[in-house]
């Protein structure tokens, strides 16, 4: 759970997908969003999620309809959807911040193969074993190390990174 609520921290009144899908994208995956910015008042995204007269999932549609925001959007809203179970503290919850309840359905980008359907952290976890476990783990890897150092990565740290990635596998 500590895990959870370092990935999906952002601050009160934001659970969108966008937040908490790019993030986890990144800090997990080691997957880069690029974008101009978080959602702004043009994108129709409200700032807060509670004074929003439409579900996050509802809205996240509507937002992928303008071709500028869709490409990236198909990228990483399905890892905030899956985490909608969960507030802006990492708490688990059953009704989004204006009282609606939620629903942590998430189709999945695999590949070739077309979407992954998964709901929650479970559903979000198949995905990861299934589809991207070695980036996962890499980026663990690479991350435990950067906190235990307290610097970026050297060139020279390969090596150790390498027999954690191993270890972390077996």
């Amino acid at each position: 759970m500590a895990l959870l609520s370092t990935i999906v921290s952002f601050g009160a009144g934001y659970t969108l997908g966008a937040k908490t899908g790019a993030a986890p994208m990144q800090r997990l995956q080691s997957g880069v969003a690029r974008w101009g910015g978080w959602a702004r008042a043009s994108d129709g995204l409200p700032r807060d999620e509670s004074k929003s007269d439409l579900p996050v999932r509802d809205l996240l549609a509507k937002h992928r309809e303008n071709a500028v925001c869709a490409g990236c959007h198909a990228r990483f809203d399905s890892f905030g959807l899956a985490l909608e179970g969960y507030g802006p503290t990492g708490a688990r919850r059953t009704e989004d911040l204006a009282g609606r309840p939620v629903d942590a359905r998430a189709s999945f980008p695999s590949g070739d193969q077309g979407r992954d359907q998964g709901t929650g952290l479970e559903g979000l976890q198949t995905y990861i074993r299934a589809h991207r476990e070695k980036d996962f783990l890499n980026n663990l890897g690479e991350k435990m190390l950067v906190y235990a150092l307290g610097r970026s990565p050297l060139l020279s740290d390969e090596p150790l990174l390498a027999a954690m990635q191993a270890k972390l596998t077996a």
